[in-house]
């Protein structure tokens, strides 16, 4: 019997739930036109999408995909796209099996003219995928790719990673109601602020969204969570003290973030080379292992770029760009934060400057310019120029913080490595603001007003950032004698060879203790964020983890809510710990003259490995080392994850295929423009591309 028109609908659950949604939508249209004439212009569309697809719950979701068939099956949009690539194509092809991913695992997609490709290391779940044509449609064509790892991120991830941040692990059926809500209220909250975000970014993550819907339930408000929510949460995070107007005890907050760099060239490497090392340490829910990837956008308007992160994001964890140039992202709590309105910031920042910018004095202007709301450290460093793209000058006049003269890089007349230590671009020059008033009212615990500003004379503090240029001449501002204080005041021993050179603030056996030992939320090893920790300074090279080194910056970080939350997550010890470790690395490869080149800079970046690894010239050839006994043999960083493992799972870690990497490891070498990253497990294989050769073969597409 033929079935009349809409007569499936005439239900009284359907009627009351079609009432509902029309009033739901009403609601929207008024709030997203509201929000148009409150500058948002170029959002207001998307913002009147994305609010109607949010009334699509789970809960509706089955119901709605069998009435209106938004969703058919991967298999049939692949066919519909799937195309076969052009000659032209193929030395861009050889030069990737060159790097050892499969062809013949090649899945090829075409829309509106312009093409996309994935394509796997070996036979392995390690994609780059190939992207081109505008930002929209660079975006739909990776949703057409890769709509189940879009699913994944912006869903299981972007849902998990707030429960992660706060130790919320058990109570699964609690996760699974309040994750969607709590999604649904951070991409109303990120949403107001869209219009921070540059519109070819979120244009592509339109156009994602659009691909990924052809063949998943892929929602557009997921996408904007996980590209801006861990901006927006932190906002609040960092700022809950003024937010709640009180402050409390969280003990379960626990920072997903957490990251280690260094750049080094010159006198540190061999024939001089930019080494770029990032390890980006985050919680991956179970799904970032699994969908890490390489992407290598070839985008109208601007320069080709790789980069490595997720479908699904937009921004990059660590980025490289024809100019030589690559940047990434720390976090560093600080009380220097816009509540609610965090700007750009974190991953996406880091794709809008380098896909923008030429020189690293540029880009730390970008950076200067930028609307930040939301305090990190951006790492960020320059090697040479491809041939191709050699137009970029010689000289830099006029950029504010360039280094002394007779302290410049070899190749160009600017620096050539720093890190920016950022926050609210609006911050005013009040680096007392966030003190706790007992720190205020101590005599010697803090540094003379006049002496600071003579430090800002040198490092000067610009809308909410200060930098650290490498081969920097040093600042003169001894802190010791206000360090020995503040340790006083939390009942510790302030030693001065731990600001020697080559000292440790935090030792091997102090990480063991804090994670083995019962009781560890009220053992210091270091006066939480109340001390003044020593700039570790190495010609040719310069190092981050997770805190502020400069004076002005750290100040702003002084403030007893994020000092509550450093202790209670332990980054307070663990970031100086990661921090002082890599300089003893730099030190004793100095003492024994050693110089880094691109395979021993792999094991400078892998330096939290928890086993000994022999590092080879083709990272296919790595090789765990082990005892006569068989097994592995441990490292002297087994204490900083081995320790973890064993109290997570009340064992110890006995090999490297039972240890998640928290993330990714890059090496870039910016001179020959080589990228190396290492995601998934600590047993899996380096995937390293050569960027350079990828551009040559990048000009027979025109």
């Amino acid at each position: 019997m033929k079935q009349r028109p809409f007569e499936m609908y005439w239900t009284l659950p359907r009627l009351l739930y079609g009432l509902v949604s029309a009033l739901s939508v009403l609601a929207f249209l008024i709030l997203a036109a509201v929000l148009t004439f409150i500058d948002q212009f170029t959002h207001g569309y998307r913002l009147l999408v994305s609010f109607m697809f949010s009334l699509f719950h789970p809960s509706a979701r089955k119901d709605i995909r069998n009435m209106n068939r938004f969703t058919i099956g991967r298999r049939s949009v692949l066919q519909k796209y799937r195309c076969t690539l052009p000659p032209r194509y193929d030395p861009l092809i050889r030069q990737l099996e060159k790097d050892g991913f499969n062809s013949s695992r090649l899945v090829a997609v075409e829309a509106d003219g312009r093409r996309a490709f994935s394509i796997p290391q070996g036979s392995s779940e390690k994609y780059l995928y190939y992207l081109e044509g505008r930002p929209a449609q660079a975006g739909f064509l990776m949703g057409i790719l890769a709509p189940d790892n879009i699913l994944a991120m912006s869903r299981e991830y972007s849902n998990n990673v707030i429960f992660s941040t706060f130790g919320l692990k058990k109570w699964p059926s609690f996760r699974k109601v309040v994750g969607n809500l709590l999604t649904e209220l951070v991409f109303l909250r990120s949403a107001v602020s869209m219009h921070n975000i540059p519109w070819e970014l979120s244009e592509e993550m339109y156009g994602m969204y659009r691909g990924a819907r052809k063949s998943r339930p892929v929602l557009f408000r997921d996408l904007v969570a996980l590209n801006y929510g861990v901006d927006t949460i932190l906002s609040y995070v960092y700022d809950v003290a003024g937010f709640l107007g009180l402050q409390y005890r969280l003990e379960e907050y626990q920072d997903p973030l957490s990251c280690n760099s260094f750049a080094a060239q010159g006198t540190m490497t061999q024939n001089g080379h930019m080494l770029f090392g990032r390890d980006f340490m985050f919680s991956t829910c179970d799904v970032f292992n699994r969908t890490g990837a390489y992407l290598l956008y070839n985008q109208e308007g601007s320069a080709p770029y790789l980069g490595f992160g997720a479908p699904g994001f937009a921004g990059s964890v660590v980025g490289l760009n024809p100019y030589g140039l690559s940047m990434g992202v720390h976090l560093a709590a600080g009380g220097n934060v816009r509540r609610g309105v965090p700007g750009l910031n974190s991953l996406l920042l880091v794709r809008h400057a380098l896909q923008n910018n030429r020189s690293l004095p540029d880009l730390v202007e970008c950076i200067s310019r930028d609307n930040r709301g939301v305090s990190y450290l951006y790492p960020a460093a320059q090697g040479d120029v491809h041939p191709d793209f050699a137009e970029v000058p010689q000289t830099v006049e006029g950029n504010h913080g360039a280094a002394p003269a007779g302290k410049l890089s070899p190749r160009y007349n600017y620096p050539s490595a720093c890190v920016m230590e950022t926050g609210d671009c609006f911050q005013k020059r009040d680096f007392f603001e966030y003190l706790p008033p007992r720190l205020l009212n101590e005599e010697g615990c803090l540094p003379d007003p006049a002496d600071l500003d003579s430090y800002d004379l040198q490092r000067p503090f610009r809308r909410g950032m200060v930098v650290r240029w490498m081969n920097d001449e040093p600042v003169e501002l001894n802190l010791e004698s206000q360090n020995r204080n503040l340790f006083r005041l939390f009942g510790l021993e302030y030693q001065p060879e731990m600001n020697q050179p080559g000292g440790m603030f935090v030792s091997s056996r102090d990480i063991r203790r804090i994670h083995l030992s019962p009781g560890h939320e009220k053992d210091y090893i270091v006066p939480s964020v109340f001390f003044f920790p020593g700039e570790r300074i190495l010609p040719d090279c310069i190092m981050v983890s997770n805190h502020y080194i400069s004076p002005q910056m750290r100040l702003l970080s002084m403030n007893a809510w994020i000092g509550e939350l450093q202790h209670i997550q332990k980054n307070d010890a663990e970031s100086q710990y990661r921090y002082d470790l890599l300089n003893q690395k730099f030190w004793k490869q100095r003492a024994e003259s050693s110089k880094l080149d691109f395979t021993s800079a792999r094991q400078m970046i892998d330096y939290l490995n928890p086993f000994e690894k022999s590092y080879a010239s083709h990272p296919q050839d790595d090789e765990y080392l082990r005892n006569s006994d068989g097994s592995y043999a441990r490292s002297e960083s087994y204490d900083f994850y081995g320790s973890k493992y064993t109290a997570k799972h009340g064992t110890p870690l006995t090999e490297p295929s039972q240890l998640e990497i928290n993330g990714s490891i890059s090496i870039l070498d910016l001179t020959d423009l080589k990228f190396s990253s290492i995601w998934g497990f600590y047993n899996d294989s380096w995937v390293q591309v050569d960027f350079s050769a990828i551009l040559s073969a990048l000009k027979h597409l025109g």
